[in-house]
C-alpha cells in the first residue's frame, strides 16, 4: 500500500486560485483609490485631513484580508456543518435589526447592528449564509 497517495501533497492542502486572488486585489486597489479621490474635499472640509476616509478605508479593507484569509484556512466541510447555524444565527441578527433600541436607524432604514467596533449590516451576513445554506 502506498501511503504517498493517500495523503495530500503540502503545496495542495491550501491551493489560492491566482486568478481570482489578483482579480479580488485589483478590485481592493480601485475602489480604495476611488474612495480616496471621491473624498478628498469633503474629508478635508469634515475633518481637516483630506485622506480621512482613504485612510479609514484602508485600515478596514486590510481587516478585511486578514478575516478572509483566517476564513480561507477553515475547511469547506467546517461550514457545511455548520450551514444550519449560521442560518440560524442570521435569521436572529435580521430581527435584531428591526428592534428599537438595538438596530441602527441610518437615513431613515434600520439595517445595522452598532458594535463597539463597527457598524454591521445584517443583510451582508446573510448573503453569505444563504450561500452557504
Amino acid at each position: 500500500m502506498n501511503l504517498d497517495a493517500a495523503m495530500p501533497h503540502p503545496s495542495r492542502q491550501f491551493a489560492i486560485d491566482q486568478p481570482l486572488l489578483m482579480a479580488a486585489l485589483a478590485l481592493s486597489i480601485i475602489g480604495l483609490v476611488m474612495v480616496g479621490s471621491a473624498s478628498v474635499d469633503i474629508a478635508r472640509s469634515l475633518t481637516g485631513n483630506p485622506m480621512h476616509f482613504a485612510v479609514r478605508q484602508a485600515i478596514y479593507l486590510g481587516m478585511a484580508w486578514v478575516v478572509g484569509f483566517a476564513v480561507l484556512r477553515v475547511p469547506m466541510s467546517f461550514w457545511q456543518k455548520q450551514d444550519g447555524l449560521l442560518i440560524l444565527g442570521t435569521l436572529t441578527l435580521l430581527v435584531l435589526v428591526l428592534i428599537p433600541g438595538i438596530g441602527k436607524t441610518v437615513n431613515g432604514s434600520s439595517r445595522w447592528l452598532d458594535l463597539v467596533v463597527f457598524r454591521l449590516q445584517a443583510s451582508e451576513v446573510a448573503k453569505i449564509a444563504t450561500v452557504l445554506y
